[in-house]
């Protein structure tokens, strides 16, 4: 039996769960006059607060870096974000949601479990495991491959 494996690979799975969110965070992002990459910096840090550097949004998230900075900064005016250089290591920045960035950042992790709550319907506990477990192998290829050019 012969299979296309780019038919895996062309799957539009991120695009889509991108997709999706997007229209789930509208409203918040209108609520709180926050731009795409603000409220990915703002989900970011919320869901990963040991994560706290930008380089860490940069790599891990894939943001942008331009974005990032320029999030960084408007965040900062609208007072929902602070940042400090790390006193071992200079060349970090940490970054920390307020305590005025809470209502936003717990609206912003309810929608995002609403998302994985669309995204695994019908799927049993061990199925939704097993995927993600699958989902990271990959990930972890990729970024191993990534490393070595």
């Amino acid at each position: 039996m012969e299979t296309d494996s780019r038919r895996y690979l062309d799957l539009p799975i991120g695009r889509n769960v991108g997709m999706l969110f997007e229209k789930m965070t509208e409203p918040v992002c209108k609520k709180y006059g926050l731009t795409r990459t603000e409220k990915d910096l703002m989900c970011y840090l919320a869901n990963h607060p040991t994560r706290n550097t930008a380089k860490d949004a940069v790599e891990r998230r894939g943001l942008p870096k331009a974005n990032v900075s320029y999030a960084v900064e408007e965040l900062m005016k609208k007072q929902l974000l602070t940042r400090e250089r790390d006193p071992k290591d200079r060349r970090q920045i940490h970054l920390e949601l307020t305590e005025q960035a809470a209502p936003t950042a717990v609206e912003l992790c309810k929608i995002r479990a609403e998302l994985e709550d669309v995204i695994f319907t019908g799927f049993t506990d061990q199925e939704r495991e097993r995927y993600l477990d699958q989902t990271d192998g990959i990930i972890q290829n990729i970024e191993r491959k990534l490393k070595k050019k």
